[in-house]
């Protein structure tokens, strides 16, 4: 029952925490910016784990491949796991810079 009790208490709140105020043009135009430079930041993110995954898939001598071979491809699926989950978080940044820019270019403003 306290669990019970406890879970709509969070829901409750996670709800409120959500009704927040209408944004203003300027305030959405500031939210595109923000999410633009994220993605950014997103994409040399990923560039340098993809590099990385390519120095680490070329031929070479590796000790782990003779000792461990099921082990010796851990760091590079690592660096390619890393690249693909910054490619997905700049995806969604540039969709809420879509998002913020189209609400931002609507004709009607938010009352302050």
């Amino acid at each position: 029952m306290k669990s019970l009790l406890l879970t709509a208490m969070l829901m409750t709140t996670a709800f409120a925490a959500d009704q927040k105020t209408k944004l203003t043009k300027a305030e959405h135009k500031a939210e595109a910016a923000r999410h633009a430079t994220r993605a950014e930041e997103f994409a040399a993110k990923a560039k340098k784990h993809e590099a990385n995954a390519e120095r680490l898939s070329k031929p070479g001598y590796n000790a782990m491949q003779h000792k461990w071979p099921g082990l010796a491809k851990g760091p590079e699926n690592l660096e390619r796991d890393r690249a693909m989950q910054a490619r997905r978080a700049e995806a969604e940044a540039r969709e809420k810079v879509e998002y913020h820019a189209a609400l931002a270019d609507k004709g009607v403003d938010a009352e302050p």
